[in-house]
């Protein structure tokens, strides 16, 4: 008996060998499989403000407000037949008026660790519109 494994079928062997993993948020719109050759540059943008926190179950006052970004370069491409989209990621943000117990901390303003990957898309069978049947896998690298 012959066994063939398909590209789906190597990536999910591969995936379960792999040591560590940690989960990523997805937004509207970040599975559309677009044309090959077209380039995106997209800025999500978020901006929290909490009044108080819990410690040992303990409601404690406190206050800060936070403005994180992070800035997305994304590549449409084809290799071998599978539609690949190499992408890097750049996080930035700030917190502002940060204090616990009376406490303040100050203000910060910083850069993350640069993130590098690629969503290989396994199926992709587009039809009119955006109907279809898609399903990509996302590796991402986060560099120190």
């Amino acid at each position: 008996m012959k066994i063939t494994l398909t590209r789906a079928g190597l990536l999910m062997a591969a995936s379960l060998f792999s040591r560590y993993g940690h989960a990523v948020d997805v937004n509207t719109g970040d599975y559309d499989a677009l044309p090959s050759g077209t380039n995106l540059a997209m800025v999500y943008l978020q901006y929290s403000e909490a009044n108080d926190y819990y410690q040992q179950g303990k409601r404690q006052d406190g206050y800060l407000r936070t403005e994180m970004s992070i800035t997305r370069l994304i590549h449409y491409t084809d290799i071998n037949g599978m539609l690949v989209v190499p992408q890097i990621l750049l996080p930035y943000g700030s917190v502002r008026g940060a204090s616990v117990n009376g406490q303040s901390l100050g203000n910060a303003t910083g850069s993350g660790d640069p993130i590098v990957g690629a969503t290989f898309w396994v199926v992709n069978q587009p039809q009119a519109g955006y109907v279809g049947r898609y399903v990509g896998i996302t590796p991402l690298l986060t560099l120190p």
